[in-house]
């Protein structure tokens, strides 16, 4: 402010003593005003702080309970999913076949079309969440996995409970997460797999557990069992709860009995002799059946190999004579003749024969006494080194016991097969029908099979060649056959497919089905091959074939006269069958319905009644 305004003029005019005392009342207002001035400061920020603060405090009551409802909403929601992911697969199957929390349905049923006793849901039992990272878990048919119908086939037959002959219909069924979302679409189909490993085990076996364990993959099965492998023998070998577990194999049962023994030394060393003597002659022995094969092999590449020696060769005529009788063509049939009177009677019938005895040890002339014997064993490693010969030169094997008959040629059903439904195998398969631990789970017949060459064909026919001392330790073929066939579609994955026993049948059928027999005996269906195995010995399966009209030599024309023929074996076929009655409980054709015979079974019921 100038200093010429009136004010200050105005005390510059004044004594000192009288300034003084007029400059204190001013100085004390200006000091009241201050201090009112801050305090009423301090009182309007106290003021809007707690307006401030009791609107945030509004706003975060609000949020609160906006986040309570949806914390409450999410609850209820993971709630009802997982009650759906327990009850949509036990809902979907008509018997509750996943039923953790089912109050309609027993908790432990594992299939539908199960007769056995169930234990009942307990009002209190909970479900408990899936292992691991296994999302969801459901149920598919089995038929769907057999036939094909879910994307691919097992090949396996179909498998019916012992007792009440009812076959399982379901199998379970784990989900990893979906490989595009965190959810799976149908828990009861394959749609959201883009691989699937299955395991096939036992059914409804007291006391037997099943562990899936996620770990670096395996595609081999681990088996343990409480008992004593170990024990002396006549000892207590049995499963039971009081002992420890240890590391069994595939043949080990509960009752302690293992079908699958290791080859002792001896047992090695003997196969390597037979091992050397085949691969030593191999190119010699080889090429010479490459210059017969040529010559029959079909358009299609297919070759069928017999192995037969002259104690069996009558059964070898009944099959010539029969598929002639047919009008089907055997032209591309090469028989591993094992003596000088088969190869003889061979040629005689038209047929071409080989002999590749330099290949492995000379197995007696006269036929196997019973399933399993020395001649029985010689014969089976035959029958590896003589597909395992064919198959390595290039070809496509059709392998066939001597004990078979056609109704339609196999060949050209397979190819018709193939053609219609599209199926594409590396091996087809008559199916044994036992369904024993031993040829599980394939139950593949080595007396009827079709092999296409390709790598793991041929490699599948060496390995079971270098695994042949476990036909020595065994006495049988099909079991060896059936554990490198596990091993191969395992390792290498090898395709192959089990026939179906109405139109490929054996003599499974032949004991036990008699309403099938029956309605083939009356001409109502006829299967493309019979093969008469499932039988002690050659004399019955001689008499069952004639009294069932599958017998086409003529009257005397046993093996004693067909040896003789040799060269003029041909002679001995008849365009007819040769029907003569044996048995009244066992198949026989309706022109004969051999009911006056003798039962062969002390308790069997006759057949055409």
């Amino acid at each position: 402010m100038p200093s010429s305004h009136p004010i200050f003029q105005h005390s510059r005019n004044k004594k000192t003593g009288s300034r003084g005392s007029r400059k204190l009342p001013y100085m004390l207002l200006l000091c009241i005003c201050c201090v009112a001035s801050y305090y009423l400061g301090m009182v309007s920020n106290w003021i809007t702080s707690q307006e401030d603060l009791t609107a945030s405090h509004s706003a975060v009551l609000s949020a609160d309970t906006k986040m309570s409802v949806q914390i409450e909403k999410l609850n209820d929601e993971i709630k009802r999913l997982k009650s759906a992911r327990i009850e949509t697969p036990a809902r979907s199957c008509p018997e509750c076949v996943v039923c953790s929390k089912c109050p309609t349905c027993p908790t432990t049923t594992a299939t539908t079309g199960n007769t056995g006793t169930d234990t009942a849901a307990s009002p209190t039992s909970s479900a408990k969440p899936l292992a691991g990272s296994w999302v969801s878990q459901g149920v598919v048919s089995t038929d769907s996995l057999i036939d094909g119908d879910i994307g691919f086939s097992l090949g396996i037959p179909p498998f019916y409970m012992q007792t009440a002959k009812q076959k399982i219909d379901s199998a379970l069924v784990l989900h990893h997460r979906a490989p595009k979302s965190a959810s799976i679409s149908n828990p009861n189909s394959l749609d959201d797999c883009e691989e699937v490993d299955v395991v096939i085990t036992k059914r409804d076996s007291p006391g037997h557990c099943l562990v899936v364990m996620e770990h670096y993959q395996s595609y081999t099965l681990h088996r343990y069992m409480r008992l004593n492998r170990n024990a002396e023998k006549g000892g207590d070998n049995k499963a039971s709860l009081d002992k420890n577990f240890e590391k069994v194999g595939r043949g080990r049962s509960t009752d302690g009995s293992d079908q699958f023994k290791s080859p002792d030394i001896a047992t090695q060393k003997k196969h390597w002799k037979h091992l050397v003597q085949y691969f030593e002659s191999y190119e010699e022995v080889s090429a010479e059946l490459d210059a017969k094969l040529k010559k029959i092999v079909d358009v299609n590449n297919d070759v069928i190999v017999m192995v037969a020696n002259a104690g069996m060769i009558e059964l070898l005529a009944n099959f010539v004579c029969s598929a002639r009788s047919r009008n089907l063509d055997i032209s591309n049939i090469i028989v591993f003749a094992t003596d000088d009177v088969s190869r003889e009677v061979v040629d005689g019938l038209g047929l071409t024969s080989f002999d590749g005895s330099r290949s492995f040890p000379t197995p007696p002339e006269e036929e196997a006494r019973a399933y399993g014997d020395q001649t029985f064993q010689k014969m089976m490693y035959v029958k590896v080194v003589s597909v395992h010969m064919a198959l390595s030169l290039g070809y496509n094997v059709l392998f066939q016991d001597v004990d078979i008959t056609w109704q339609e040629h196999p060949l050209a059903w397979l190819r018709n097969n193939q053609a219609t439904s599209g199926d594409d195998f590396d091996a087809y398969f008559e199916d044994d029908g036992a369904r024993s631990l031993r040829y599980a789970p394939w139950s593949a017949n080595s007396g009827f099979y079709y092999l296409k060459f390709n790598r793991r064909t041929s490699y599948l026919m060496t390995n079971l060649l270098y695994e042949s001392d476990n036909i020595l330790v065994s006495h049988s073929h099909q079991q060896a056959l059936s554990s490198v066939l596990n091993d191969h579609s395992s390792q290498y994955g090898l395709s192959l497919k089990v026939l179906s026993r109405e139109q490929f049948t054996g003599g499974k059928s032949f004991h036990h089905d008699s309403p099938f027999m029956l309605s083939w005996m009356k001409g109502e269906v006829s299967p493309v091959i019979f093969h008469m195995c499932w039988t002690l010995n050659k004399d019955d399966k001689l008499k069952y074939m004639q009294q069932m009209g599958e017998w086409f030599l003529k009257e005397g024309g046993d093996n004693d006269y067909v040896r003789k023929m040799g060269k003029k074996a041909g002679e001995v076929c008849s365009l007819e069958p040769v029907i003569t009655c044996h048995f009244s409980d066992k198949p026989s054709a309706e022109v004969a319905k051999c009911s006056d015979s003798p039962r062969k079974d002390k308790n069997g019921k006759i057949f055409w009644n």
